[in-house]
């Protein structure tokens, strides 16, 4: 890349491109397009109908090679955010999030989307059964070899009416079905979670089983504030129905913070399959079997040649002594 390519880049990270999409009255708002992929506001549904939640998604496409990131984007960028002000009958708007994909450049871990992705919103109106006006500016860092901010602005009607699925909606069931659940119906389980060592050198260890045999499991760490969670090193069970996974966990630059005890989210990740739980990992203390013996040998020795123990000893020795001649059984 030439000085005044990277000089331009640098400029356009700067200075991001603000194109505001037409307001649309229909299922779909029109495409913020850029150099690197567009993003649209889409329904499931091409009136408000009465439900107490309508869906709706934010439908990005990407150019080859560049991607954007989830709600934890690992060790460098940041997750869309968008926000509603100016809409109208929107009570709330929650943004779901579809497994993500980890990435791997320059030794840092990041966890995305390439290519394609819908981000559900489930949005709650304030009076269903009246029309709803969608406004939203959408922040979001899009990257390949350099990275780009942009902010979309973008612009949905929905029309009084009953609910009728849209041509969108099977594109936005499709990403619902990837958003991570408690895992009763993916057959995945978390079993036990347990960290290890003191920080700043600590990790975190879970077993996982699964009705079907696992292909490639993946999980993804969301913990404290600054401390960093690696990829996982990951041991298959013999029959894949199994898995013992070990995550390295770092300490934010300059202080050391304990994840025992501490709130974690996990999104276990096996192709198509994925599970979300919340847990606090417990202390581990691991000892090896011959150091637990030796323990418990030395604390043995230690009772017996107490000097309060050796008449007790002597007592038992002249107890065996008188049973001489007697019937063996009776000794014994």
């Amino acid at each position: 890349m030439t000085r005044l390519a990277f000089v331009f880049k640098a400029l356009f990270y700067l200075l991001p491109t603000a194109m505001v999409a037409g307001e649309s009255l229909g299922a779909a708002s029109e495409w913020w397009q850029t150099e690197q992929g567009g993003v649209r506001l889409i329904s499931a549904s091409a009136a408000a109908g009465d439900a107490r939640e309508v869906q709706f998604g934010l439908h990005f496409r990407m150019e080859p090679g560049w991607k954007i990131y989830w709600r934890s984007p690992g060790d460098a960028g940041f997750p869309p955010r968008p926000e509603w002000a100016g809409s109208e009958n929107l009570a709330d708007a929650r943004l779901l999030w579809p497994a993500p994909h980890r990435f791997s450049v320059l030794g840092l871990q990041t966890m995305g989307y390439k290519d394609e992705v819908v981000l559900p919103v489930m949005a709650t109106p304030f009076e269903p059964g009246k029309p709803i006006r969608l406004r939203a500016r959408v922040r979001y860092l899009t990257c390949a070899e350099i990275c780009v901010p942009y902010e979309a602005k973008l612009g949905l009607d929905l029309p009084a009416g009953p609910l009728t699925s849209s041509l969108h909606a099977g594109l936005i069931e499709q990403f619902l079905d990837h958003v991570p659940d408690d895992g009763e119906n993916t057959g995945l389980t978390i079993m036990r979670v347990a960290v290890e060592g003191s920080p700043p050198a600590q990790a975190l260890r879970l077993s996982v089983v699964a009705d079907a045999p696992l292909t490639a499991p993946d999980i993804f760490v969301e913990g404290p504030k600054g401390v960093g969670f690696g990829a996982p090193d990951v041991r298959l069970g013999p029959d894949r129905r199994s898995a013992l996974m070990r995550i390295a966990v770092s300490s934010p630059r300059g202080r050391s913070v304990d994840i025992a005890g501490a709130p974690i989210s996990l999104t276990l990740v096996d192709g198509a399959r994925a599970l979300e739980r919340s847990v606090t990992a417990t202390a581990e203390v691991a000892r090896s079997l011959i150091a637990v013996l030796a323990l418990a040998l030395l604390g043995g020795l230690i009772l017996n040649l107490m000097p309060c123990v050796l008449p007790v000893l002597s007592i038992k020795l002249l107890s065996v002594v008188g049973h001489g001649g007697g019937d063996p059984r009776g000794v014994r």
